[in-house]
């Protein structure tokens, strides 16, 4: 596990990006190559040694630009982010994941060395965000409530690989209102998950910048949000963190300076759904 976890920390952040910004060019199946993708960022997500304390969120540990890996010419840009949320107790998935275990199970037991698929990984689409919600069964589940186009809905989840149970999942949705491409992600770590994490985001070969803000919600809650200076294709990147009732929540959302004001209008509306 070791050995691939490093080997998937040479992932580009760089290739979501760029893939949210444009329109595809053909119907060859995207979907499994952004599951993938996505699935590939959460496992970015490291272990680190803290103090002990009871508040749960996010904090910014750094950013940098234009890094340069050691013993490389291998250059990136972006942000790390400790992750501080409460684990969930694996009964409480009373959904058709339930039957998950047992196929990460046989994943695992029948995995070839030169098979490409991760054998603890499982991954399904479903044709609307309240069908993988009913298919999870997490009663704390919180999906977007706005009037924005759907392009898809996938689950990622990952298993022990000894007995197949749950170790995390993530429900993503990609939305888009005419130039504006949206990323809702949601993220549940169950009791297995037994460390806190560092979210690492990164783009190869950019002189991206980052800022740091807050957005208070309506409700009193903190919107943690990481700004990108804009990319070559002009697009600019809203990172938006909010830890609620036991679950992370992303929102990436991608736009052209032009639509800032409106980028800003679907994170606040976005925010401002948790804690009714």
């Amino acid at each position: 596990m070791k050995t691939m976890a490093s080997a998937l920390n040479h992932i580009d952040d760089e290739l979501i990006a760029e893939a949210m910004e444009t329109t595809p060019r053909s119907k060859r199946n995207p979907i499994l190559r952004w599951c993938i993708l996505a699935a590939c960022l959460v496992l970015l997500i490291g272990t680190v040694t803290v103090a002990a304390t009871t508040d749960f969120g996010t904090q910014l540990l750094q950013t940098f630009t234009g890094e340069t890996r050691p013993n490389s010419d291998w250059q990136e840009s972006g942000f790390d982010l400790r992750i501080q949320i409460r684990r969930i107790p694996t009964s409480s998935l009373t959904g058709e994941i339930q039957e998950v275990p047992a196929i990460i199970r046989h994943q695992i037991e029948n995995h070839k060395l030169w098979y490409s698929q991760l054998p603890d990984h499982f991954l399904k689409k479903f044709a609307s965000p309240e069908e993988a919600r009913q298919y999870i069964g997490l009663e704390t589940l919180r999906i977007p409530d706005w009037n924005l186009d759907v392009k898809y809905t996938s689950l990622s989840a990952f298993g022990d690989h000894t007995t197949g149970e749950i170790r995390y999942l993530t429900l993503e949705i990609f939305y888009r209102k005419n130039n504006i491409n949206v990323q809702a992600r949601a993220t549940a770590y169950t009791e297995l998950w037994d460390s806190d994490t560092v979210y690492h985001s990164a783009r190869s070969h950019q002189e991206t910048t980052y800022t740091e803000s807050f957005y208070t919600t309506a409700n009193g809650l903190q919107c943690h949000i990481i700004a990108s200076s804009p990319l070559p294709s002009g697009y600019k990147t809203f990172s938006c963190f909010l830890v609620y009732d036991g679950i992370l929540y992303h929102l990436n959302v991608s736009h052209q300076p032009a639509d800032e004001t409106a980028a800003k209008e679907i994170i606040h509306q976005w925010a401002d759904q948790f804690g009714n």
